[in-house]
């Protein structure tokens, strides 16, 4: 019933996991809190009872639903462009995957009315990816990232928890990556510690997006990066081997943005530059933010 409704609705991925504490995960994000490899982002530290327990979250749920969208795309970027990551597409994938999940939720209580859910995507404190692996989506790399193997972890991820129960559910994928380290040996500020963990006050994506202070320490570079970071992303031989251009038009890597020049991001003006970055999942980045990470660029080059 779900492949069958994944397809016509557009989804690329789809599986379903029986609705049960996540406690490995809620201890392994304890663990990672307590060595503060989180930064500046406060909100991790919250809402770990309903991480944990998503019948917290939607009382009655007996299933999470998993999806994946594939949004890899060539990037047309010029040698006097910033980089910024590829997930910045034509349109805000929280508002693709939103509008998916609805669809799908509405074509199950179709077929039964007394179906309730509630649909996450990077919008509820919710263990999305260990979700997509019990839901058969793929596994965790070294790198922290799901990993299918049709689509490599070029993949945008939402659920929904519902009160739906299946006679049978997906099955875990193992982990693939066996003896490859090429994620960690290609991060330039070795934000992986160990496999499989990731100290986010090191990695450029939390530092061009998440950190806040006006300026970095002198040690640390963006290595060119704007908005975010694919670095690992790109050195992954599932990705290099198996990565295919996004069916979805809407997430597409969004040309225009990623097509400016260094002085067209330092000439364009406030207003200008919102309405770029509007219909995209920039849009919630603040300029003075993005000026900053331009200077150190500047600076770096």
């Amino acid at each position: 019933m779900l492949d069958k409704l994944a397809a016509e609705l557009g989804i690329d991925l789809i599986g379903a996991a029986r609705a049960e504490p996540l406690e490995n995960e809620a201890l392994r994000l304890k663990n990672w809190l307590a060595k503060e490899f989180h930064g500046e982002m406060a909100y991790m530290e919250k809402y770990q009872d309903l991480r944990q327990d998503l019948n917290l979250l939607h009382p009655g749920s007996r299933s999470v639903i998993m999806i994946g969208m594939n949004y890899y795309g060539e990037i047309q970027r010029g040698a006097t462009s910033p980089k910024i990551s590829r997930y910045v597409t034509e349109k805000d994938y929280h508002r693709v995957l939103k509008m998916k999940l609805q669809s799908l939720l509405e074509r199950l209580q179709k077929i039964d009315s007394s179906i309730t859910g509630q649909i996450f995507t990077d919008s509820a404190p919710v263990f999305e990816k260990s979700w997509a692996v019990r839901a058969g989506l793929g596994w965790i790399g070294k790198n922290t990232c799901l990993i299918n193997p049709q689509f490599g972890s070029w993949l945008f991820l939402g659920g929904i928890a519902s009160n739906l129960a299946f006679d049978s559910y997906s099955r875990a994928m193992p982990e693939r990556c066996g003896k490859c380290t090429r994620c960690l040996n290609s991060c330039p500020t070795r934000a992986f510690p160990l496999p499989f963990q990731l100290d986010a006050r090191r990695c450029i994506s939390y530092l061009s997006i998440e950190d806040r202070s006006p300026d970095f320490s002198q040690e640390i570079k963006l290595f060119g990066w704007l908005y975010g970071c694919d670095i690992c992303q790109e050195n992954c031989p599932w990705n290099m081997r198996f990565a295919k251009i996004s069916a979805n038009p809407e997430l597409q890597p969004a040309k225009e943005i990623h097509s400016l020049t260094f002085s067209e991001w330092e000439s364009r003006s406030h207003n200008q530059l919102k309405k770029i970055m509007k219909p995209t999942a920039m849009t919630r980045q603040r300029l003075p933010l993005l000026k900053r990470n331009l200077k150190i660029i500047l600076e770096e080059t």
